[in-house]
């Protein structure tokens, strides 16, 4: 993790460390601060605030941990809330193996309010 003086420019948010290692390395290698947060059901570990210098979030999407997981978008939104700033512009890139749920998640967080990006990007994870 870099974090220039002005704070990470990036979150990175998912439950396994080594399918973000790639991203994490192209972003330390340009010198661009980033912030990785280990997504676990369990015990979420937020950041203490939103942080203001955030402006690109790689999203995992996340699934409720019953027998049959579903995908769970209330999650996402919380991981979003407590990462960005209500009101701040930002890039949401969903890193998932499941972007069909990208339509579900943006009608969620427009529902709840929640800090909305102002562009969009589905990515498969390899």
């Amino acid at each position: 993790m870099i974090d220039n003086y002005l704070g990470p420019q990036v979150a990175i948010i998912d439950d396994v460390p080594a399918e973000v290692a790639s991203i994490e390395t192209v972003l330390n290698e340009r010198n661009i601060g980033n912030k990785y947060f280990k997504a676990d059901n369990l015990e979420p570990q937020y950041p203490s605030e939103p942080i203001q210098t955030i402006e690109i979030v790689f999203l995992d999407l996340f699934y409720n941990t019953q027998m049959a997981a579903e995908f769970d978008p209330y999650a996402c939104v919380e991981w979003l809330r407590r990462i960005i700033p209500h009101g701040k512009k930002y890039i949401l890139i969903i890193w998932s193996k499941d972007i069909h749920y990208e339509k579900d998640l943006l009608t969620i967080l427009k529902e709840m309010d929640a800090p909305y990006p102002f562009f969009v990007q589905s990515k498969l994870k390899s």
